[in-house]
């Protein structure tokens, strides 16, 4: 005898849109409650930070906003640190409220594994107030292992509050070697020591790397009456591709 399945397609149907409710469900139940925990793990596989550093900055959304500001980048390796680090742009042109993304490529130059900590800095002093930084290598630590290359985006924008005579930005990084055994307190001041000297301490730029805030001094110059002068190139050792 055989026996005969009868199957209903309306039935069918049901079924599939059953399943595909299911599935939008479950997808919005992640992005509610489990898409943080997912992209910390990415995070902290990688290395790169996605959580803005000026909160407020982020959330401006210019609505029609046309103004551009022209954005420098700037790099440099202090303790003779072995990395060569430079972005795919040294400018671009960033329209305020609106997104921007340049890539950083670093190589480390050596036989050794090194660890170090990237510090970013904004000038005029006036834009670092609208200025947020939503990822970016330099919200950790980093480590290279001998010969290792990578690259790690940085995605920035400018709040519709900005100072309209801000023409042009220059957004300047440092990489500076974490020395085994050697306690935070002690790089931190490190760190602060080699900018003074540098004279990245100024009062003219802003530091916006998380944690780093207190680098900041008073400024010494007045906000700009007019765009500032485009910075010339810096040639330092180990940063030039």
């Amino acid at each position: 005898m055989s026996t005969s399945v009868l199957r209903d397609p309306a039935g069918g149907r049901i079924w599939w849109l059953v399943g595909l409710g299911g599935f939008a469900v479950g997808m919005m139940v992640f992005f509610l409650f489990g898409y943080s925990s997912f992209y910390g793990l990415w995070c902290k596989i990688t290395g790169t930070g996605m959580n803005p550093n000026n909160p407020e900055a982020a959330a401006v959304v210019a609505d029609g906003e046309q103004r551009e500001i022209e954005v420098f980048f700037e790099a440099k390796a202090y303790d003779r640190l072995p990395v060569r680090f430079y972005p795919n742009e040294p400018r671009i042109v960033a329209k305020v409220g609106q997104d921007s993304t340049v890539i950083y490529r670093f190589k480390n130059l050596s036989d050794e594994t090194v660890r170090y900590r990237p510090i970013h800095q904004v000038s005029p002093l006036i834009a670092g107030k609208h200025f947020s930084m939503k990822m970016c290598f330099c919200f950790n630590d980093q480590i290279l292992k001998p010969g290792e290359s990578t690259e790690f985006p940085v995605v920035f924008s400018f709040g519709s509050g900005i100072d309209p005579r801000v023409a042009s930005v220059t957004v300047r990084y440092s990489l500076h070697r974490i020395r085994d055994g050697e306690g935070q307190s002690e790089w931190q001041k490190r760190i602060e020591e080699q900018l003074e000297a540098a004279g990245a301490l100024s009062g003219d730029a802003k530091t916006v790397t998380p944690g780093f805030e207190g680098l900041n001094r008073a400024p010494t110059s007045p906000a700009p009456s007019a765009a500032p002068a485009t910075p010339e190139p810096v040639a330092t050792p180990g940063t030039v591709p």
